[in-house]
């Protein structure tokens, strides 16, 4: 369990420089199953303002690096209402 959570840990450091960096507006990890031998870890992210939702999930993909094979990454529109 320790080596999910430090990969967890280093996705976050990657993910808050996106965020940072306006590619992505905010970030959700979530794990499929903490029970599974195996188990993805789930990454839902809201494009910044100035980037479309298929070049902020380039953007990420890009960014995990070697990570981006232990992950699905979904994007969705910003359902911030107030």
């Amino acid at each position: 369990m320790a080596g999910k959570r430090s990969v967890r840990g280093q996705m976050n450091v990657i993910l808050d420089r996106l965020t940072r960096e306006g590619v992505i507006a905010r970030f959700e990890i979530k794990q499929d199953s903490p029970l599974a031998l195996v188990s993805r870890l789930r990454i839902c992210v809201v494009p910044g303002a100035a980037a479309n939702p298929d070049a902020a999930k380039r953007a990420v993909i890009s960014a995990l690096g070697r990570f981006s094979e232990q992950v699905s990454v979904r994007v969705k529109a910003d359902d911030n209402t107030g």
